[in-house]
């Protein structure tokens, strides 16, 4: 529960309409053994975070990174390249053959991170169906 607090204003940070995160969700995330919720400190205060998903799909194990987010008043310090690297490591140890990831064209910044970190930018559409 003590995490609640912060994760949420990292969440609303990268997206004011995100959906709070509830103790129910974050439980479930912390359970699953293919979920692996990283968090960078400074001191005793969390200043970023990100989430890796392993996926099994019927040709492949992949990874996907979601939600990478540094505190305002901490981005510039290495904190973002700090989490996505121990994401890759992750990846590399649960033998994913690939990691995807999306990013808001707003946020060049992690573009930019993210192509230093040797991602590349992908030629595709995504689609998404919204249930709720």
């Amino acid at each position: 529960p003590a995490l609640l607090t912060p994760l949420n204003k990292l969440l609303y940070q990268l997206d004011p309409e995100a959906l709070p995160l509830t103790e129910e969700k974050l439980q479930n995330i912390i359970t699953d053994p293919n979920s692996h919720l990283l968090l960078a400190f400074r001191g005793n205060f969390i200043v970023g975070t990100t989430l890796l998903i392993v996926i099994n799909t019927l040709s492949l194990l992949k990874a996907q990174i979601e939600d990478v987010v540094v505190d305002s008043d901490f981005r510039g310090l290495g904190i973002g390249k700090a989490l996505t690297d121990q994401a890759i490591n992750i990846a590399v140890h649960r033998q994913a053959q690939l990691i995807d990831l999306t990013s808001n064209p707003t946020r060049q910044a992690a573009h930019h991170l993210y192509k230093k970190t040797g991602f590349q930018q992908r030629d595709t559409n995504v689609f998404r169906l919204k249930l709720n």
